[in-house]
């Protein structure tokens, strides 16, 4: 199941609506069916000229959250959108290269691979398997994807899974 604007009952949470000029930069769906990447668990909407996520929105299920094991590298998602409206492996290819060594950014997940850890292990496992899709990648500087934001999304998680 992908994002579910009435997880939390009596309080719906719509997706953004993407408006005006910003309306023609929509990435489409192959499908033709509009432009919301449904994934277990989370939603994400794309910037066909930027090639990056507009939005990304997820559910959180402290109740039922379980760990396991982080598997998985980034990969386009050619089955939602073309290839052509994400940024993949050549972005950070092109980022070493001009360095000529290591570079200071690192693939930061949008929606967290712990975050959508939740439900029946199978949902578990596919909700983890879809965080590794570019659609739900950004560039981000290591000391904030390691650091400062990594803090904010533990913060996030352990709070929700206390309650």
């Amino acid at each position: 199941m992908a994002y579910d604007k009435n997880f939390i009952a009596g309080n719906p949470v719509e997706l953004p609506i993407i408006q005006g000029r910003l309306k023609n930069k929509i990435a489409p769906l192959i499908s033709g069916d509009g432009h919301i990447i449904d994934y277990a668990h989370h939603s994400v909407a794309m910037n066909k000229q930027r090639k990056f996520a507009f939005f990304a929105a997820s559910n959180i299920n402290g109740k039922s959250w379980m760990a396991i094991n982080r598997k998985g590298s980034f990969k386009k998602d050619e089955k939602a959108i073309l290839p052509q409206y994400q940024f993949g492996k050549e972005l950070y290819d092109v980022i070493r290269a001009n360095n000529f060594s290591s570079n200071d950014f690192e693939q930061g997940h949008l929606i967290t691979f712990q975050e959508v850890l939740w439900g029946t292990a199978a949902e578990r496992k596919k909700a983890a398997a879809d965080t590794f899709y570019y659609t739900n990648c950004v560039p981000q500087h290591e000391r904030v994807n390691s650091g400062l934001w990594r803090s904010l999304e533990q913060y996030v998680l352990k709070t929700e899974t206390v309650q």
